[in-house]
């Protein structure tokens, strides 16, 4: 499913990740886990959101450089907005993540 939005003036196409995509964002997150966490992204810590810069970069082919760039703040929500209603299974997946980590943080 691919969905073409205008944010700033600019035609992106938003796409629903591949189950490749999706098994090396995985392996990424295992990696990230097992060695030193990197500093977040901007987005990352401005928006309280399931979906990272970084699976935002995969569904838009927009690198993280271009992500923090030019667009505005209401610009991004609604680009994350984007990409998650075109991945939803990504998002609860996510969800259920960020839950399991909270549970993990509070024992």
């Amino acid at each position: 499913m691919n969905e073409k939005i205008t944010i700033g003036g600019r035609e992106i196409t938003v796409r629903q990740m591949t189950m490749a995509d999706v098994r090396r964002f995985v392996a990424e997150m295992q990696q990230q886990a097992d060695g030193q966490e990197p500093e977040p992204h901007v987005i990352d810590m401005l928006f309280d959101d399931p979906v990272p810069a970084s699976a935002v970069s995969v569904a838009t082919g927009l690198s993280l450089d271009e992500l923090a760039g030019d667009f505005t703040q209401s610009e991004m929500r609604e680009l994350l907005d984007a990409v998650k209603a075109a991945n939803p299974f990504f998002v609860g997946m996510m969800e259920r993540l960020v839950e399991a980590g909270r549970q993990l943080s509070a024992t």
